[in-house]
């Protein structure tokens, strides 16, 4: 009767044993290059449907973590008061948006942190601040949306769109927007009113200014 060798079946299955793991899920270490700024950032890769999503450190030194921003929205549910306006409800995790990926650039389905949806763990990168005035008659909402770059801390928009020889007043007069960036956090202002009387500017204005000084105390 023939003997068989065991030896290298054994080593070959302790082999196979040792290499499988270490493909189940991929690391890689980049280099992200801005101008002479080179520094290394972990890209974790996931799997949905056979499509890879890839989740990546915010960049910059003064960025906010996920877990930051989080923070931050739920401090400014309970610390920001805007004079006139009642806030009637933030959204807490509870803000998912779901888009074809042709509208986030082929990046996302959910707009969340990685671009799907647990609801055991809804990482969302919007969440809103709902207020109404006391006669219900004028809303205005918050929105911060996290992002990971930077975009520095400033006024981006703050359109005016009214008053222009061909454009019906009466369709844009009750909505007043502005949009402001903290470090790699976008915040977008709507203010809209029940059609009794327009979108009052100073009010925005106030809206912004009040923002800006809550944010610079959470410096």
């Amino acid at each position: 009767m023939r003997h068989i060798n065991k030896i290298p079946f054994l080593l070959l299955v302790i082999i196979g044993i040792l290499i499988v793991p270490g493909c189940v899920e991929k690391t890689e270490q980049l280099e992200i290059k801005d101008g002479d700024l080179t520094k290394e950032s972990t890209k974790k890769m996931y799997t949905e449907n056979d499509n890879e999503v890839d989740i990546e450190e915010p960049h910059g030194k003064d960025a906010l973590t996920f877990e930051e921003y989080q923070q931050l929205f739920m401090d400014m549910s309970k610390e920001l008061e805007l004079k006139g306006l009642e806030l009637k409800k933030a959204t807490t995790g509870k803000d998912v948006k779901i888009v074809e990926k042709e509208a986030t650039f082929g990046k996302r389905k959910y707009l969340t942190l990685d671009g799907t949806l647990d609801m055991s763990n809804v990482r969302s990168t919007q969440e809103s601040l709902i207020y109404e005035d006391r006669e219900s008659t004028k809303h205005l909402s918050i929105t911060i949306a996290y992002s990971k770059y930077m975009n520095g801390n400033d006024l981006l928009m703050w359109p005016s769109i009214r008053k222009y020889e061909g454009v019906n007043d009466n369709l844009v007069e009750h909505v007043d927007t502005a949009t402001l960036a903290y470090k790699n956090v976008i915040i977008f202002i709507l203010q809209s009113t029940d059609g009794s009387e327009k979108a009052d500017t100073v009010l925005t204005h106030d809206v912004i200014t009040s923002l800006i000084d809550y944010l610079n105390e959470k410096e």
